[in-house]
Parts: structure tokens; C-alpha cells; sequence
């Protein structure tokens, strides 16, 4: 099936330029420290969503809850300890909710049921509205994004290192257990769409939620030398959340999650060394193996 940009545009073009502007939302937390500029790329977001009729006023009632309890626990910092604990954990509600699609009031945009690449299995591409929003507000509010070239050397050592790592180790084990199978083929026209997909709606707002939240409260409430016990929680954790895709799936995903922390460990806590990792295993992934198993 054929599936460009433009026939994005002619399918719901006020939707499209939604999520582009929640990527832009992304993008400006590295180019600017004003929070005016990602906070102005949020909102058109939100007003075009509800314009092409993909929130509704009680998705808008969900949004608000995950703003204020995001900024809330990126101010907790004097807060009592049961306070930060209820802040904390009512943030990972709203972000799981929001990653498996659990809120009401979201209209999630499929925009092909019977893609194929290769031999794999045909599958739908959605582009979601409620999860990534988590994300890329997560990831503004904390305010970490790199901009240095020291910070952006650690980041590149750390997935130097994770990415290569984590293909062995990864589909070695995919390949055991019969979850894919080697398929080297042309890339369909779609691979662009599939790539913005991938980092800016999907790698993002998971490795916000579990690496970017939990890992780092597991990391507070251990002690330093259990750190790995952290990583592999927060791994656990996230192949769990990839329940809906089977056990093999939940165990690749589980496995992929300790090169994701590591990674994030490595680099210093800099989510951007999750989030690459993360995206360059699903690229191997995409380009190598049959997809989407």
C-alpha cells in the first residue's frame, strides 16, 4: 500500500499539522530555553487536535490532570515525602493511561490497515494523540534537554556503545525464540512516515515514562550500588506494558528495556541516549527483520 506526506495531507490535513507541531513542541527544547516557544507549539497542537476532532473536551479534561501533575512533580522538590510520593505516582498513572490508551476522549488517527514490508505480517499505522502529548511535555518541563557538545559526546558514547550491544543480544534472542526472521528489502515509500512515527509519537513518550520517570525514582529510592537492580524494573516494567503483543514480544521488549537504561545510566541520566538507543534498535529492526515480526 501507498502511503506518502501529502496523501497524509489529503487525508486529514488539519490532524497532521497537529502532530507536526507537537514534534516542533520537541524540537524547540533543544533550540531555545524559552519555554514560550514549546508551550506555543503545544497549544496549536491542542487547539488543531480538537479542531479535526481528535480530542474532546474530556480528552482536554485528562490533558489538563497530566499538565498540572507533571508540573507539579517537577516543583516538589520541597515538598514532604508523602506528598512527592502521591505527585510521583499519580504521574505514572496518568503516563501509563495515556501509553495504553486507557483515557477517554482521544480519537486516534489510523491511517492505513494493511501495511506490509517484506514478508511480515500486514499491520495498522496509527498516529496516536494521547500518548506522545505525555512525552514531549515530560521531556520540556524537565527542562534537561542537551545543547552542549560535552553533553551530547556522553550521549553518543552511551548509545555507541548500548545500540550495537542491544541488536546482538536483542534479535539473537528474537531469532531463537522464532519472533522474527531475518528479511533485508527494499524500504517502502512509507519509511519516512514511519520514522517521524516512531521517535516523535511513540520512543519518546516511552522512554519518558520509563526511563525518564520511573527509572529515575527508582534510582532515588535505592542505593547507588543497586542501580542495575533499578534498570532492570524499570525493563521489566516496560516489556509488561508490551503485554498485548504476546510473551516473545514482552520478553524482547524487556530485554531491549536493560540496554535503554543502560544507556540512560551511562550518559549520565540524559534521556536523549534512551531515546536513540531506542529508536536505532527499531530501526535494525524495521530495515533487517521481518516487521512488524
Amino acid at each position: 500500500m501507498s502511503l506518502t506526506f501529502n496523501q497524509l495531507l489529503l487525508q486529514d490535513s488539519t490532524s497532521l499539522k497537529a502532530l507536526l507541531f507537537l514534534s516542533l513542541g520537541w524540537i524547540f527544547c533543544f533550540l531555545s530555553r524559552k519555554n514560550l516557544y514549546w508551550f506555543c507549539c503545544l497549544s496549536i497542537y491542542l487547539a488543531l487536535a480538537v479542531m479535526a476532532n481528535r480530542l474532546s473536551w474530556v480528552g482536554l479534561v485528562f490533558v489538563t490532570i497530566t499538565a498540572g501533575v507533571t508540573a507539579a512533580y517537577f516543583l516538589k522538590t520541597e515538598w514532604s515525602r508523602p506528598a512527592r510520593a502521591a505527585v510521583t505516582l499519580g504521574l505514572f498513572a496518568c503516563g501509563l493511561g495515556l501509553f495504553a490508551h486507557w483515557f477517554p476522549g482521544f480519537n486516534n488517527w489510523q491511517v492505513a490497515a494493511e501495511l506490509t514490508k517484506g514478508e511480515g505480517i500486514p499491520f495498522s499505522l496509527w498516529l496516536n494523540f494521547d500518548k506522545p502529548f505525555f512525552g514531549v511535555l515530560f521531556f520540556a518541563l524537565s527542562q534537561e534537554a542537551a545543547r552542549s557538545r560535552a553533553s551530547w559526546l556522553e550521549i553518543f558514547k552511551a548509545v555507541g556503545l548500548a545500540l550495537p550491544a542491544a541488536a546482538v543480544v536483542v534479535f539473537a534472542q528474537a531469532l531463537a525464540l522464532g519472533w522474527v526472521q531475518l528479511a533485508i528489502t527494499p524500504l517502502p515509500e512509507w519509511t519516512w512516515i514511519w520514522l517521524w512515527k516512531n521517535l516523535f509519537l511513540t520512543v519518546i513518550a516511552e522512554e519518558a515514562l520509563f526511563r525518564g520517570l520511573l527509572l529515575r525514582e527508582l534510582k532515588k529510592l535505592l542505593p547507588e550500588k543497586w542501580a542495575g537492580i533499578a534498570v532492570v524494573i524499570a525493563a521489566l516494567a516496560f516489556g509488561l506494558a508490551h503485554g498485548a503483543g504476546g510473551l516473545r514480544y514482552v520478553l524482547a521488549a524487556s530485554l531491549a528495556g536493560l540496554f535503554y537504561g543502560w544507556a540512560y545510566l551511562r550518559s549520565g541520566g540524559r534521556l536523549e541516549a534512551a531515546i536513540l538507543t531506542h529508536l536505532g534498535l527499531n530501526c535494525v529492526h524495521f530495515w533487517f527483520f521481518t516487521y512488524p515480526q
